[in-house]
C-alpha cells in the first residue's frame, strides 16, 4: 500500500511540472480521478498489481510530456497567481 501512495504522490508531483496551466490542471485532475476509481474498484491482488503497473506507465508518460512542456514554455495564464 505504501508503494501505491508513493506512486500517487510521484504522479501528482510530475503533473505540477507542466508549464501550461491548462495541461497542469488537466493532469492533476486526471491523476486524482484515476486514483479514486482504482481505490473503489480494486479488491484482488492481481488487480492491484495491474493498476500499479499501469500507474508506472502513466508516470513515465507524464514525465515525457512535462519535459516537452518545459521545452516550449508559454506565458502566464489568467488563472495563475503571479508571484
Amino acid at each position: 500500500m505504501a508503494e501505491h501512495r508513493a506512486l500517487y504522490r510521484a504522479l501528482l508531483r510530475e503533473a505540477r511540472k507542466f508549464s501550461n496551466y491548462n495541461f497542469k490542471s488537466y493532469a492533476t485532475r486526471y491523476v486524482k480521478e484515476k486514483a479514486r476509481e482504482n481505490q473503489i474498484v480494486l479488491t484482488a491482488d492481481a488487480d492491484k498489481k495491474a493498476a500499479y503497473d499501469a500507474g508506472k506507465a502513466e508516470l513515465e508518460k507524464l514525465r515525457r510530456m512535462s519535459v516537452v512542456s518545459q521545452l516550449y514554455p508559454q506565458g502566464m495564464h489568467a488563472m495563475e497567481n503571479p508571484r
